[in-house]
């Protein structure tokens, strides 16, 4: 793969002398313009980018395949897409809209469909997240019904794990070869709940490892809601669950309508899965995120950033679409925008790969979109009824920057003419990124909904 053969390994091994010093070291050389610090104290490795890249220019994103069409072939018209997954040879696309899981190869033809529409082995009610491990094996996990069909690479039933107490469908689920794996003897361990988690026993090649999922779990004794990663095999749930550490965040709410509502524009916890027992979290006040293993800190990544100012206009507009949501609750609400920041968070998405290097997502200046509700606040009836897709008349530009495993600034991405992270990018799990491999599900202009594969291409 383009991106961890020519980057990730130099940076391992400055980071493995960081590491044995435990000081800060200045890894800037002449073979980029990267420049910044890495330092390592009490097991938490910070990374500084100061300036520059170890790409020697930007990447960008050239288009391999497309899904989609506006009229033709069943296999070819898309709704709404909860999922996509992409491997080698094959593009996997969960539509929810149909419920059904669809496999295409390399090119985008159609190939076949993964399980079907029932209750039954291999069958499935309401597919939510799929996975596909190394060995060929596809985990499609059904919320509705509770449970994970498994199927082999030909798509034939393999088995069903129990996935009782997980959360869908907010963060993508990681295979882990080999975790898990017992004498056959099998033991168990107890949730936070207090109840019993049976072990995963793993006796063969077909039911080997671990998915790990975000999970969902209640303290009877303290009242505590918890949320965290854990293991899943064919037993069920088992293990620990490594909860995601909690960062303060100090953005001003609003008091409307009885509750409290996050302040427009203002920075809130952004979070996401990492891989297998990993998450990503930070607080985009500032250029800043780690990464959390097991539930600890182990790596914090910053970053220098050049705030983005909002547009009056947008600031305005955004304004007067809070007090016309707040109104539907509480008629007599109103406020004067006072609060409302006047730049962009630093960042807007942390996105984890399968190999390990994190994509994030900051806003560009935002554009005038027209055909929308012009004043909220004018007709609340006209607010209400037209089309989620026409109503905002602000669309968010993102740039996208790229950190390899530990933490360094590779450099931005330049993504296609007509290319969007569009509200079904960001909705869901419908964009999958493994090396230089990118899915993603995108809206064009006149609102047909396409999967699309690219391949991320570095300078030269």
């Amino acid at each position: 793969m383009i991106v961890r053969n020519s980057v990730l390994v130099l940076s391992s091994v400055v980071l493995a002398v960081a590491l044995a010093c435990s000081t800060s070291l200045d890894v800037s050389s002449d073979a980029s313009e990267w420049v910044g610090t890495i330092a390592a104290e009490g097991g938490v490795t910070t990374v500084v980018n100061q300036s520059g890249a170890m790409w020697p220019a930007n990447a960008r994103l050239i288009e391999e395949a497309s899904i989609g069409v506006e009229s033709g072939a069943n296999e070819y018209l898309l709704g709404h897409i909860q999922a996509v997954y992409g491997t080698d040879d094959h593009i996997y696309v969960i539509d929810q809209q149909l419920n059904l899981v669809r496999r295409y190869d390399e090119n985008g033809v159609f190939a076949d469909q993964i399980g079907r529409i029932g209750q039954g082995p291999g069958e499935y009610t309401e597919p939510g997240m799929i996975e596909v491990a190394r060995d060929g094996r596809i985990f499609v996990w059904d919320p509705r019904a509770r449970r994970v069909a498994v199927f082999g690479p030909d798509g034939t039933p393999l088995a069903t794990w129990p996935a009782t107490g997980a959360f869908c469908c907010v963060y993508p689920m990681y295979f882990e070869p080999g975790h898990g794996e017992t004498d056959g003897a099998g033991t168990s361990d107890t949730d936070a709940g207090g109840g019993e988690i049976a072990s995963g026993e793993a006796d063969t090649a077909q039911t080997g490892g671990a998915l790990w999922m975000l999970t969902y779990s209640f303290d009877r004794e303290t009242l505590e809601e918890i949320f965290g990663l854990q293991a899943f095999g064919p037993e069920g749930r088992f293990g620990p669950i490594h909860r995601r550490r909690d960062l303060e965040v100090a953005s001003e709410r609003l008091s409307a309508g009885g509750r409290s509502i996050a302040m427009p524009f203002a920075p809130g916890l952004s979070s996401n899965t990492a891989g297998a027992e990993r998450f990503l979290a930070g607080v985009p006040d500032t250029y800043r995120f780690e990464v959390q293993y097991r539930g600890e800190t182990v790596l914090v990544v910053e970053k220098y950033w050049e705030p983005v100012p909002i547009d009056p206009e947008h600031a305005e507009w955004q304004r007067r679409a809070t007090i016309a949501n707040v109104r539907r609750r509480d008629p007599g609400w109103t406020w004067d925008g006072a609060g409302m920041p006047g730049h962009h968070p630093a960042y807007e998405t942390l996105l984890g790969t399968a190999t390990g290097e994190v994509w994030v997502l900051r806003n560009a200046p935002s554009v005038r979109v027209e055909d929308c509700v012009e004043d909220p606040l004018a007709d609340d009836g006209a607010w209400e009824s037209t089309p989620a897709s026409g109503r905002l008349c602000w669309r968010n530009v993102y740039i996208v920057d790229v950190f390899d495993a530990e933490g360094r600034f590779l450099g931005e991405v330049e993504t296609p003419p007509g290319f969007s992270w569009s509200a079904y990018s960001l909705r869901g799990l419908a964009r999958h990124i493994d090396g230089d491999r990118v899915v993603v599900a995108v809206e064009d202009e006149t609102g047909v909904i396409r999967v699309k594969r690219y391949r991320l291409v570095l300078p030269g």
